[in-house]
């Protein structure tokens, strides 16, 4: 007689066991995630009018036998910008409460790792499973298009200097904390220096041994310091450079933009460590750069 439901992220990996024991799961509809806060306004007014009596929400579970590449799970272009925006679509249908597509998590070791349909209707447990399995068929008949073209770090950088307009941002997956990585990974900080890189910044490094350093030399004044690759050996090595410390903070602030909006994050003593044109931050904590402020 409780309703459940879930907010989950746009990379949940959904079970059986998730749909079958929830009333409704409500997934973000965007990646980079800046939707957090209207999906879970959305989710609290499933519960309102489920308690009130309004609606009947039941779940309805499509998994789909695909793992995405996270650059192809980004909703800002094609094709997953066309599919949410059909699962939009698909809202406006009487009967249908809430859609979530969710592209899973690829690098999971689960058995349900994967894309994922949900639907939520008021009380018509077949009309959600029909409209699930209509989303998912959609999906899989453009599983083409998810494939992937990556191109080595060192063309990537080439690239991006050749292009001469930016911001160009390039994200290292591998070392991506949020997704249990060590945050302390070189590849790009080494192939930004061997190519002399212009106005480029490394957000961020995560070591507390370099940070001792650089507030020990102070702002302003050159040091010498290893930096990163300390944890393990899959993210590239420990390098020793050379170069001035710029600033020295506490690492406390709260995020300004649309992804976590107001969340405090505390990264620990951070330090801005410069090498030739490429910044780095380095700090004592693991984190995810969530804010450009």
């Amino acid at each position: 007689d409780v309703p459940v439901v879930s907010t989950l992220d746009l990379h949940a990996n959904i079970t059986p066991a998730m749909a079958q024991n929830a009333n409704a799961l409500v997934g973000y509809d965007t990646y980079p995630h800046v939707d957090a806060f209207e999906r879970g306004v959305e989710a609290a007014q499933i519960v309102a009018d489920a308690v009130r009596g309004r609606s009947n929400p039941v779940a309805a579970l499509a998994q789909v036998p695909m793992l995405i590449g996270p650059p192809k799970q980004c909703t800002l272009i094609s094709p997953m910008q066309d599919i949410i925006a059909l699962a939009h679509e698909i809202e406006e249908r009487p009967g249908i409460i809430y859609v979530t597509v969710s592209d899973g998590f690829p690098f999971a070791d689960i058995h349900d790792a994967g894309v994922s349909i949900v639907v939520n209707a008021d009380g018509d447990a077949e009309l959600a499973q029909n409209t699930a399995d209509e989303i998912a068929a959609h999906v899989w008949q453009r599983r083409e298009e998810f494939a992937l073209n990556l191109i080595p770090v060192e063309d990537a950088i080439a690239q991006a200097i050749a292009g001469g307009e930016g911001p160009v941002i390039l994200a290292d997956g591998s070392d991506n904390p949020g997704g249990g990585a060590p945050c302390d990974g070189t590849v790009m900080l080494k192939a930004l220096i061997d190519a002399d890189a212009p106005r480029a910044t490394v957000a961020i490094i995560a070591d507390p041994e370099a940070v001792a350093g650089a507030i020990a030399a102070g702002v302003g004044n050159e040091v010498t310091l290893t930096v990163g690759g300390k944890t393990d050996n899959r993210h590239g090595e420990p390098l020793t450079l050379t170069g001035y410390v710029r600033a020295i903070t506490d690492g406390n602030y709260a995020n300004r933009g649309p992804m976590y909006t107001g969340m405090p994050v505390a990264m620990g003593r951070t330090v801005v460590f410069v090498v030739g044109g490429v910044e780095v931050i380095i700090t004592e904590h693991r984190a995810q750069p969530f804010d450009m402020q």
